[in-house]
């Protein structure tokens, strides 16, 4: 049986996905970045805010990262760590529980971004809140996805 849904979906709310933003040209490792408009969409609801963000990735040992959404002007700090090989990994700082972490959340309702481990047992992943058989079939049609994506 399903987790009744006295929680909040993370999916439902904004993320900030470090990684994904450096693929995207929104930051750059070694550069320092201006202004920059930021959409984020849903699913089903479309597009469901827009806003600015910034960063400087520039120095050393530390690096920031500025986001504007309506009243929220928030301000990260950026943090690279060394890789196992060579070079150094980005990550922002949780602004509450201090710690590395390469994507931020702001759930529905949530006054700014943090870790999925600041937001504790309050949110939920979607996932969580399916019975077996919507998982079987969530898992069925993420692999169907996957088989019909074009092959190089």
């Amino acid at each position: 049986m399903p987790r009744p849904r006295q929680r909040v979906c993370l999916q439902d709310g904004l993320k900030l996905n470090l990684n994904g933003l450096a693929r995207k040209g929104f930051v750059q490792p070694g550069a320092k970045i201006g202004m920059r408009g930021i959409r984020f969409t849903h699913s089903y609801l479309g597009e469901i805010a827009t806003g600015t963000i910034s960063a400087d990735m520039s120095g050393k040992d530390e690096g920031w990262f500025r986001i504007q959404l309506g009243s929220l002007d928030q301000w990260i700090i950026l943090v690279p760590r060394p890789r196992h090989f060579g070079g150094r990994q980005w990550y922002f700082m949780c602004p509450t529980m201090n710690r590395p972490v390469s994507v931020l959340w702001k759930p529905n309702g949530a006054t700014h971004f943090c870790s999925r481990q600041t937001w504790g047992h309050r949110v939920a992943y979607q996932s969580q809140f399916n019975d077996e058989t919507n998982r079987a079939r969530r898992k069925s049609a993420d692999q169907i996805a996957t088989d019909s994506r074009p092959r190089s």
